[in-house]
Parts: C-alpha cells; structure tokens; sequence
C-alpha cells in the first residue's frame, strides 16, 4: 500500500472550536487506524485570541509532529489565514471560511476551497458548530482526490469521543458534518 499522509494546519480565534477540530479528526484517523499526531497551540486570551492546531494522519509511522508545510490548511477567520498562510506547500489545499473572510485570497498556486461554515452553521442553529461543518467539507476534500482515507462514520466515532454524552450538542455537532460533507 502507498503511504498516504496529510499534514494539515487548521487556524482561528478562541472560540472557534479549532482544537475540538483538530481532536475530532485526529480521532477519527485513530479509528481508521492510521497513525496521529496532534499538536495544539493557543494564545493567552480566553476567548478571542488566536487558536491553531497541526495534526498529521498518515499511514506511516510519524517521523515527527512538526507541520513546517502543510497538505491542508482550515483556516476559519482572516488573521488566522494572514498568520499561517505561508506555512502552506504549494499546490496544498486551503479550506476558508467564507463567512468570516470575505474578501479574495490570491491563491499562490493553492487550490482554495471557500465554505460558509458560520452561516451554514447559523442556519443548523448555532454558530459554535461551524468548526464541524469544515470537518465534512475536507472529509469531502479527501475523498474527491480519491484517496479514501477516512470515513463519515469515522469522523462521528471521533465526534462521540469528544461529546460522549451530550447527546443534543452531539446530534447538532453531527448534522453540521453532514452538512459540510454534502458541500461540492
């Protein structure tokens, strides 16, 4: 079998949900039984700060945590974009929230994908969830290039060991991923 990794960057403000991201996918690739590192990173700020996180999935022992370049980038606010941007390979794959960044992005050889992750979110009727609608939207990124690297049902296992019982929070959680993963 060919090894397959991604490295994948994902950046926002506290709040945001950004390490409950990196944690459900890095669950998710746990329960697709590939290898995981998950390193998160935040500001000092309760709410508001910055929040970003980088995790590896691969199916191959990790050499090393360290994401200096990047396959993936979810980036859910423009500061986070204009920080990590550069962190990003060329031809990788950004994920933008397009709620929330607005204006364009030149694309440097990057393919961008822009999600309405906050609005989509406020429609499925809390905002907080608009992290989970960017976990389906790259699940659905990794499957269109084919690689069948992790599953729907793996993300909601990985959903669940993150909410184990908060079962309305989880439902809510659950149809944002749906949602993002419907996203073409």
């Amino acid at each position: 079998m060919k090894n397959i990794t991604y490295r994948i960057i994902i950046g926002g403000f506290g709040g945001q949900g950004i390490l409950t991201l990196g944690k459900v996918l890095a669950y998710a690739g746990m329960e697709e039984k590939k290898h995981v590192s998950f390193f998160p990173a935040y500001g000092a700020e309760m709410r508001g700060g910055y929040a970003f996180c980088t995790l590896v999935i691969s199916t191959e022992e990790i050499p090393s945590p360290v994401v200096s370049k990047a396959d993936i980038g979810i980036f859910m606010d423009r500061r986070s974009l204009e920080k990590y941007k550069e962190r990003m390979k060329k031809n990788g794959t950004i994920l933008i929230n397009s709620s929330l960044i607005k204006n364009d992005f030149p694309e440097r050889g990057l393919k961008v994908i822009r999600i309405p992750a906050t609005e989509m979110a406020e429609k499925i009727g809390i905002v907080k969830v608009a992290n989970m609608v960017a976990a389906g939207a790259l699940l659905k990124i990794i499957e269109n290039e084919e690689k069948k690297f992790l599953s729907l049902s793996d993300l909601q296992e990985g959903l669940k060991r993150m909410l184990p019982q908060k079962s309305e929070l989880f439902d809510l959680n659950k149809k944002a991923i749906e949602k993002g993963w419907e996203i073409k």
